[in-house]
């Protein structure tokens, strides 16, 4: 696949929730919908988080008006079908961010029920199955707000995960923090 894929998403005013997956092909600049052949997909949803690792586009979390996620979906990019992972995901957020850091998928913050954190989640990723339950990384050091719609980008392959700014509940308003998550020792400074 040549492409950037969007999955979701909503009309925020209207209250309206989508599930329907696009892909922006850069070759000719322009967009096309992805079908599937399966027979479920993801529910409607907005504030998710996706990544894409060896062939297979993951989605976890994100919520509609009236309900918070945590089921994991797996679509497979060779086979066009969703697959509901059956493991023991975090509790249901939204708005969280995540990167793969080391084969594996790590979610950072979020909100749920309007409450947010600064929770850290870590999935073995392998292509198409579970290969383990979630876990909760302790962060340590230096406490921080809780929140959601930050941006997290991983470095050198999860040497280090940068973690920028977003909006807390706790502190009503933007966060403008820039904290470097040493993933490898399980530190930050």
């Amino acid at each position: 696949w040549t492409c950037a894929l969007l999955f979701a998403g909503s009309f925020w005013q209207e209250q309206l929730y989508y599930n329907d997956m696009w892909c922006y092909y850069f070759s000719f600049h322009g967009w096309e919908v992805v079908t599937t052949s399966s027979s479920s997909s993801p529910a409607p949803r907005a504030g998710h988080t996706a990544v894409y690792y060896e062939g297979y586009m993951y989605i976890y979390g994100g919520g509609d008006k009236e309900t918070d996620f945590s089921t994991v979906w797996t679509y497979s990019m060779g086979d066009i079908q969703w697959r509901v992972v059956l493991n023991s995901p975090p509790p249901g957020r939204a708005w969280m961010q995540s990167v793969i850091v080391q084969s594996h998928w790590v979610v950072i913050g979020g909100a749920r029920n309007s409450t947010d954190n600064l929770e850290v989640w870590r999935w073995p990723i392998s292509p198409g199955a579970a290969r383990g339950d979630w876990e909760q990384v302790e962060m340590g050091g230096v406490q921080l707000s809780g929140r959601m719609d930050h941006c997290v980008v991983n470095h050198n392959n999860g040497s280090a995960v940068y973690l920028f700014g977003g909006f807390s509940y706790e502190d009503r308003g933007p966060v403008g923090d820039f904290v470097k998550f040493k993933y490898d020792r399980d530190d930050r400074n």
